[in-house]
């Protein structure tokens, strides 16, 4: 599984290369926000961190595509050890690189808090929660991916996730969304995401995503195969 993971280091250091510098600079830049108060600052920082996840995650997707413009799905599909691994790999390296941004994010604020003195950052926070949600939303979608393809199994994972939008959206227009307005609810917020005492909730909330991701693996597996077959056929 070694040479699969520095398979996947060497075909997508370009992408990693953009996706590290982008997600540096974007964060930084967060940081000098000019907000009247500290819940906008910190809306501000939630926005640009969940903006370089997701930009991230989508070149990250780019290790699928190359995959099967090529002819190197023929060989994953040789052996199931090399199935296994090949798909492993994946995992793993998009956990990782994912894991990276997380470290960006706390280097960023260290340096806010160290050398500027900017108190009120939360960019480790906000990452945690985000890194969390791109875990479950990469482990929703993988299992499509490698079945139908990473263009038809993006559209059928794009559809779940715009019915659970969808679904949101309603709620918000007819349910009972005022507690989300109030003052208190603001103050929960600011305390939650800057609150150095919130650290281990946000621990569990990592601790939680990753079986979710670990499943989809293992669900992922037994289409491998029948998607490889799919894509060459």
């Amino acid at each position: 599984m070694l040479g699969f993971l520095y398979k996947e280091l060497f075909t997508m250091r370009y992408h990693l290369l953009f996706s590290f510098l982008f997600s540096t600079v974007l964060m930084a830049s967060s940081q000098f926000i000019n907000a009247d108060n500290v819940f906008e600052y910190l809306l501000g920082q939630g926005v640009t961190v969940i903006l370089a996840f997701v930009i991230s995650n989508a070149v990250y997707d780019q290790s699928f595509q190359g995959d099967e413009a090529g002819n190197f799905l023929d060989f994953a599909a040789s052996a199931p050890c090399s199935l296994r691994g090949h798909l492993a790999a994946k995992y793993i390296f998009i956990l990782a690189a994912n894991t990276m941004l997380l470290f960006i994010c706390a280097a960023v604020e260290f340096i806010a808090r160290d050398i500027f003195s900017i108190n009120d950052s939360a960019l480790s926070s906000v990452g945690i929660v985000i890194l969390a949600i791109c875990l479950i939303m990469s482990a929703l979608n993988f299992p499509f991916v490698v079945r139908f393809g990473s263009g038809k199994g993006n559209t059928v994972a794009l559809i779940v996730l715009l019915l659970i939008v969808f679904g949101a959206i309603v709620y918000f227009l007819f349910g009972d969304i005022s507690f989300l307005f109030t003052r208190n609810s603001a103050e929960h917020i600011i305390k939650f995401f800057t609150d150095g005492s919130s650290q281990r909730i946000l621990l569990i909330i990592i601790f939680l995503s990753v079986p979710v991701y670990l499943l989809s693996y293992i669900i992922a597996l037994p289409l491998y195969k029948k998607g490889i077959e799919k894509i060459r056929g």
